[in-house]
């Protein structure tokens, strides 16, 4: 082990660890970041289910219960669920995001569509949380209108 608990520099460690590790790397920089952070785990922050959504939370039933009690703050689309049809409920949030116009009516040009499209995939275990998916954003939406209805 020739690091030792320090700040952490971005440009100081990362390329020597590449150098290092180079030939026993897998996933890219998930692998880098895991030996930083082995060697330093002062320096680990983790977050909390809701703020790091990501299918594993739903896919076989709702293990995030924080996020069934405030909503989802971050959606993590790994593994492509954002473009296959494994998980359709991942999908139907990048669509609705997809076909949304910036500046368009944010309730009816994206929140109701994005909540029809949920419905539809009550048939899977993400689906049947569908409510966590939409219940940040909804609340978003609501606060950005009230507060441009009280002219600020």
């Amino acid at each position: 082990n020739d690091m030792t608990p320090v700040r952490l520099q971005w440009g100081e460690i990362l390329m020597p660890l590449l150098k290092k590790y180079k030939l026993n790397i897998t996933w890219g920089d998930q692998d880098l970041l895991n030996i930083m952070f082995f060697h330093n785990p002062e320096s680990l922050y983790v977050f909390p289910c809701q703020w790091n959504y990501r299918p594993d939370h739903c896919i076989y039933g709702s293990n995030c219960r924080e996020a069934e009690e405030e909503g989802i703050f971050i959606l993590h689309g790994n593994r492509g669920v954002y473009h296959d049809d494994k998980q359709p409920t991942f999908r139907a949030v990048y669509e609705a995001i997809r076909n949304y116009s910036f500046g368009d009516d944010l309730v009816h040009s994206l929140l109701q569509p994005l909540e029809l499209e949920l419905e539809k995939t009550m048939h899977t275990y993400c689906g049947r949380v569908y409510k966590v998916f939409i219940k940040q954003l909804t609340k978003s939406v609501r606060d950005l209108y009230s507060r441009r209805s009280k002219g600020r």
